[in-house]
């Protein structure tokens, strides 16, 4: 998939989440905010081809897999909901989380789909 579809899926994702959070917790928006969050969801949703380029048409391994969506759902979840008192960084750690698993879900949608652990070859594939 092209990079400039994962910047916008990562900024629409990451905007859209930040807008929904106002909504539930009928909080005025701050469009500041909102800007920031799709600023670093378009950020984010590159990194995974960036720390595994696609080379080949193989190349979904370990930062392409169902297991490091998991990771990024539960570390930052968990950080976001509670631990983190400062709004900004739980905004940040938000629309990190939202970024990267805006690109898996995109990447999960292709013929290749994602590996579910950090499998190079006869690794269970999702989608399929």
């Amino acid at each position: 998939m092209r990079r400039s579809t994962h910047v916008a899926a990562g900024v629409i994702a990451a905007g859209g989440v930040e807008l929904i959070r106002c909504w539930v917790n009928q909080e005025e928006v701050d469009w500041l905010k909102v800007a920031a969050a799709c600023a670093i969801g378009g950020c984010v949703a590159v990194v995974p081809d960036l720390l595994e380029p696609a080379l080949h048409p193989n190349h979904r391994s370990l930062f392409h897999s169902v297991a490091a969506g998991g990771t990024v759902v539960y570390g930052l979840g968990k950080k976001t909901a509670s631990a983190v008192p400062d709004p900004w960084v739980r905004l940040a750690l938000q629309s990190l989380a939202v970024g990267y698993l805006s690109h898996l879900a995109l990447d999960a949608t292709t013929p290749k789909s994602l590996p579910l652990l950090g499998c190079k070859r006869s690794c269970p594939e999702v989608g399929r």
